[in-house]
Formats: C-alpha cells, sequence, structure tokens
C-alpha cells in the first residue's frame, strides 16, 4: 500500500497518512481493535467500512499511528461531506476517532502530528475546512495544539412526554400535564419559520447510507423518511431524533411537523431529544438552559483554505 509519512517524526513508531481505500486487511484488523480497545467497543470492519467509504468522495482521510510491524496504534480520521457554504458547494471533512494507544502517550504531540498529515491531504483533496465536535477533555487540546476556532456550541431541545418519568406529582396531574404536553408539541408543530443559515449540509442517498446503522430506526412516512433511535435510559424510554426528511431531503417544517406526531402517536416515548442546531425556528421542543444540559458540545472548525500546502 502507498503512504505518505510525515516528516516530524522520524523514528519508530511512525505517523503515516492512509485514504480508507488503501487499507489491507491487516491494517483493518489493528485498526478495530486499536479503537475498540481504546473506547471499549466491539465494532468491526464493516462498521467502519459504511462509514468512512460510504461518503461523497469514496473515502476518508486517515492519519495513522504505526509501530514497527505495521500495527494500527493511533489514528485521526476526517470523513468528507458536501456543504452549502454562502450559497457555494464545498468539501468539509468532520474529524472523528481520534484516539492513541494507552503505550503511545507519553508524547502529547502525536494526535496534532496525525490530524496534521491527514488535513493537508484532505486540503491537497480539496477540502476547505475541518468541523469537529470535541469532548470536554480534548477539548482545550485541539484549541491549544491545533488552533481549532470556536463557531458556535450544539444544543439540546427536549419534550417530556410522561412528566410522572421526572416529576413527583399526583396521578390526576400527571394526566393533565401529559395531555396538555402532546396537545401543545402536536399544535405547535404547525408553526415552523424559516431560520437563515450560511451553511447547510446537503444531503442525498448516499448521506443516508453512511449516517444509518442497525441500531437505528429508518420509518418511512407519508412521504417523509425519519431516522430516530430509541433506548431506555434508566427507565426512561427516550427517542431521539437524528433526521426527518421530505421527498426533496430537506429537513423541512412539514417534515418535522409529521415526525413529531409520528413519534407521539405510534412510538410514545417518555421524552423526545434533539441535539444539534434547528434548521428552522420552533417552540414544540424546548431548548434546554446551558446550566441543566448533561455535557457542553462546542463546534469548531479549522479553516484549510487559510493554509499553504507543503
Amino acid at each position: 500500500m502507498e503512504v505518505i509519512q510525515s516528516n516530524n517524526i522520524s523514528s519508530l513508531p511512525s505517523i503515516i497518512f492512509l485514504n480508507s481505500i488503501a487499507f489491507d486487511e491487516e491494517t483493518w484488523q489493528s485498526y478495530c481493535q486499536c479503537f475498540n480497545l481504546v473506547f471499549d467497543k466491539s465494532y468491526n470492519k464493516s462498521y467502519f467500512l459504511q462509514k468512512y467509504q460510504t461518503t461523497v468522495l469514496g473515502y476518508s482521510f486517515h492519519g495513522l499511528l504505526i509501530d514497527e510491524v505495521k500495527r494500527v496504534n493511533g489514528g485521526v480520521t476526517i470523513i468528507p461531506f458536501l456543504y452549502s457554504f454562502r450559497n457555494e458547494e464545498k468539501l468539509i471533512g468532520l474529524a472523528v476517532d481520534a484516539f492513541v494507544h494507552p503505550g503511545f502517550r507519553s508524547d502529547p504531540f502525536i494526535l496534532a502530528e496525525m490530524y496534521a498529515l491527514a488535513s493537508s491531504e484532505a486540503k491537497k483533496h480539496g477540502l476547505y475546512g475541518i468541523i469537529s465536535v470535541p469532548n470536554a477533555i480534548a477539548y482545550p487540546y485541539w484549541k491549544q495544539f491545533v488552533g481549532w476556532q470556536d463557531i458556535g456550541e450544539l444544543s439540546y431541545y427536549a419534550l417530556p412526554l410522561n412528566i410522572e418519568k421526572f416529576l413527583n406529582i399526583p396521578k390526576t396531574l400527571v394526566l393533565m400535564a401529559n395531555f396538555i404536553l402532546r396537545s401543545w408539541s402536536k399544535l405547535t408543530a404547525y408553526f415552523c419559520y424559516p431560520k437563515h443559515r450560511e451553511i447547510n449540509l446537503l444531503k442525498n442517498s448516499l448521506f443516508l447510507q453512511q449516517r444509518i446503522y442497525n441500531w437505528h430506526q429508518v420509518i418511512n412516512y407519508e412521504e417523509i423518511t425519519i431516522i430516530l433511535r430509541t433506548q431506555d435510559e434508566e427507565g426512561i424510554k427516550t427517542t431521539y431524533i437524528l433526521g426527518c426528511f421530505d421527498l426533496q431531503m430537506n429537513w423541512s417544517a412539514y417534515a418535522y411537523r409529521k415526525a413529531i406526531n409520528f413519534i407521539i402517536s405510534r412510538i410514545q416515548p417518555d421524552i423526545i431529544l434533539f441535539i444539534g442546531n434547528m434548521p428552522f425556528k420552533q417552540v414544540s421542543l424546548f431548548k434546554v438552559p446551558r446550566k441543566k444540559i448533561p455535557k457542553s458540545l462546542p463546534l469548531t472548525f479549522d479553516f484549510l483554505e487559510k493554509r499553504t500546502i507543503d
């Protein structure tokens, strides 16, 4: 396999660049093993093939930490997506799956080196920038060592539908509160208004194929497609809205209204959640106050167009 090696690390282990289609079987095997070890998961090659190769380019960009016997001991991945940015179509990458084997963490620059190599190759392939949502532990690292810029923060939206799961109130009040919440959400779902956004993710059937896994619910209902994940969280039936699209693959007010009604009537969860930024103004789901959110989700961006290519 043809690789590109970082000039900043000359001794083993080395940092190399590969795109997803250049992985051989040994690389996939050691990548899965290391990833699952670090994140305590059990993902197989098929999961990563769907995630990394079902993209607008047919592959993703990887900076990898390789030891002397060619085993993967770390990685940073950039998945390309097509966005509309200020009315122009641009390739923008999503930085994900940054990890280093516990035995190789003595050098704090390893993650930054892997990212630098992957993002430099991504720029050569036409990517305008890299977007990411680092967790609280990773956020200071990427800000300090890589220079990611804050461009916003993902919000939490919630609609409790079974109030007794959250408040200790008399049964008669529970029934009344649940009726009011369900009626409110169904009625106000009709009142959605367009919201101008400079950047929008362009969606098509390939996008859905890349994003949908076997633990998701994909529902085709009255000319819309709804993507959900429903799970039990400490005794609370929770439904996450991951997407709702009309026939033109737009997350429209019409699709949103249909999705809300379907979830309430058919899924009947204790609570509906959406994490992200709504593509329109709505009042059916309540925005969770910042002091009540479980964790902060900063949205960061790395403007590759400002870089020169080595």
